[in-house]
């Protein structure tokens, strides 16, 4: 239901991303959660987390209905990169209840 990928540059390590499988009730049909993309702060802006994206865009866009994320609307750098990646905000509030 996870899968994690690295990202890196022959033996140094950038980052990873993981993507978790799910199924949207909304749509009858499966969707995917990109559940965490982290890079390096020395590696970021070298378009590592824009080829991830287009990566899980070219792995999925056949098998799922939905990519979903979630971002800090204050990391504006993110932000800006998801937006050029297609992504859009979505309408809903998430709740949440830690145990």
């Amino acid at each position: 239901y996870l899968e994690g990928y690295v990202f890196e540059d022959g033996e140094q390590l950038l980052g990873y991303g993981m993507v978790a499988k799910s199924f949207s009730t909304e749509f009858g049909k499966p969707c995917i959660w990109i559940e965490d993309i982290y890079i390096e702060p020395q590696f970021r802006g070298m378009g590592i987390g824009s080829k991830f994206l287009d990566f899980v865009w070219e792995r999925y866009r056949q098998r799922v209905v939905r990519i979903r994320l979630e971002a800090e609307p204050e990391n504006a750098r993110a932000m800006a990169v998801y937006r050029k990646a297609g992504f859009e905000v979505l309408g809903y509030t998430q709740l949440v209840r830690e145990l």
